[in-house]
């Protein structure tokens, strides 16, 4: 398995069980967030269909390489997303609220950041494509 098909996949792992957690416990994890239930719903939701996209992504094979842009893009758009959530809204969430999705999202630019090192030895063993 390449290092591109391992990265996608720990990336839909990942990705699925933080959004079974916002749907499972969703109530709880609102009030800890400081936000309403509603929001922690449509967080899991929109994690689990994205985990459900990277998952089609990855089981192709060969990868294809504009599928794997489009997840680094996406998950690089969730990092750039929470950074200005947290900075232009400083309010917006409770300590701990932060605190998590801080950490989830520096998994995420890790997640990015295997699946493009993963890409460039896919160009590095085939540089035509």
């Amino acid at each position: 398995m390449t290092l591109l098909r391992q990265a996608l996949y720990a990336n839909v792992i990942f990705t699925a069980l933080t959004a079974l957690a916002a749907l499972v416990f969703a109530a709880p994890l609102a009030e800890e967030f400081e936000v309403a239930t509603w929001v922690m719903v449509a967080a899991g939701a929109g994690l689990l269909a994205w985990a459900a996209l990277v998952w089609v992504f990855a089981r192709r094979d060969p990868a294809s390489r504009q599928e794997a842009w489009l997840v680094i893009a996406g998950d690089e758009l969730w990092v750039i997303a929470v950074i200005v959530l947290l900075a232009a809204f400083p309010d917006a969430l409770s300590d701990s609220g932060k605190l998590i999705l801080a950490i989830l999202t520096i998994v995420v630019a890790g997640l990015a950041s295997a699946q493009l090192l993963g890409l460039r030895k896919l160009r590095d063993q085939d540089p035509i494509n």
